[in-house]
C-alpha cells in the first residue's frame, strides 16, 4: 500500500430470494447460507452469516480493515433479512422475525479444510513452505486479535493469494466487553502457532522485522474512519465504540511487542 489508505465501506444489502444453506462440507458453527445479495448498484454471490451483534460488528470492522490494507479479504456486507428471505434460521426467528446480519462475497475458492479433508494433513506442512505470505496474515491477525484462524478460514487461490474468512471471533473473541479491549493483549494466533516453532533465527527475525513494516502500514489507517465506513455507531454503544476505535488504533503501536514475544525473542529494540 503506497500513500493514505482508501477506506471501503460497507454497503448495504437485502437478499434475493432463493438463498439456501450451505452444504456440510462448508458449515461452521454459525448459521450460514449461500445465494444472492442486492446492492444498491449489484447483485453478486455471497455468503450469508446470521450472528449475534458482537460477531457481526468483528466482521463489519476486520473486513474494513482487511481490504483498508489490501489484505486478500473478501468484500463484507451488511445485509437487511427476515424470515421471510431465510425461513430456516431459528436465530432470526428468535430476533423477532427481522436483523441486520453479515455477508461475505463469495471468491469461489475452496477452504483449507475441504482441501485437507481431500488430500491429507501434509497440505498444511506444505501450504506454509509455499504460502508466500502466510507472515503478513499472522500478523494481520495480531491486529485484530483474531485467535480463529484455522484451516476452514483459509482459501486458497495460489501461493501468493490465500483469502482470510471469518472474523467472528476476532477483537479477543466472540463476546468481547470493552474491558477486554486492552490494546497489549496477547490472544492465540493459529497461523503463528503453526510457523514460528519451525523458524530458524534468522527466519524469526525476518517476521519481526516484518512486523515493524506493517506496523507503519496499520498506522496509517484511521480508527475513526475505519469505524465509519462499517457502520459501528449504529451498531454499538458509546462506550463499546470507544473502546474499539482505542483499541484498533493503540494496538498497532504494541504489535513489535506483541510478535517479539510470540517468536521468543527478547524485546531489545528494533
Amino acid at each position: 500500500m503506497n500513500g493514505n489508505p482508501v477506506i471501503p465501506e460497507i454497503k448495504l444489502a437485502n437478499v434475493v430470494p432463493g438463498v439456501a444453506p450451505v452444504n456440510s462440507s462448508e458449515k461452521g458453527v454459525n448459521e450460514t447460507f449461500v445465494g444472492l445479495i442486492q446492492t444498491s448498484s449489484d447483485e453478486l454471490r455471497a455468503y450469508i452469516k446470521v450472528l449475534d451483534a458482537r460477531q457481526l460488528v468483528n466482521e463489519l470492522i476486520c473486513s474494513t480493515l482487511g481490504r483498508s490494507v489490501g489484505f486478500p479479504v473478501p468484500e463484507g456486507f451488511l445485509v437487511r433479512a427476515s424470515t421471510s428471505d431465510l425461513p430456516e434460521s431459528g436465530i432470526l426467528a428468535k430476533l423477532g422475525g427481522e436483523a441486520l446480519i453479515f455477508a461475505s462475497a463469495d471468491v469461489g475458492r475452496p477452504s483449507l479444510k475441504r482441501r485437507l479433508t481431500e488430500d491429507g494433513a501434509q497440505f498444511l506442512a506444505s501450504l506454509f513452505t509455499t504460502w508466500k505470505q502466510w507472515d503478513v496474515a499472522s500478523i494481520f491477525d495480531e491486529w485484530i486479535a483474531n485467535s480463529d484462524r484455522h484451516p476452514g478460514n483459509l482459501l486458497i487461490e495460489n501461493p501468493d493469494k490465500v483469502w482470510l474468512i471469518d472474523h467472528s471471533h476476532a477483537l479477543t473473541g466472540p463476546g468481547w466487553t470493552a474491558e477486554d479491549l486492552v490494546p497489549g493483549r496477547a490472544v492465540g494466533n493459529q497461523i503463528a502457532d503453526n510457523c514460528f516453532p519451525r523458524l530458524t533465527l534468522p527466519e524469526r527475525m525476518a517476521v519481526r522485522a516484518k512486523a515493524v513494516q506493517l506496523s507503519s502500514v496499520f498506522g496509517l489507517v484511521p480508527p475513526e474512519s475505519a469505524l465509519a465506513a462499517c457502520h459501528a455507531a449504529q451498531l454499538l454503544g458509546p462506550s463499546d465504540l470507544g473502546a474499539v476505535r482505542t483499541f484498533v488504533g493503540e494496538r498497532v503501536g504494541k504489535l513489535f511487542d506483541l510478535v517479539s514475544a510470540r517468536l521468543g525473542i527478547p524485546n531489545m529494540g528494533v
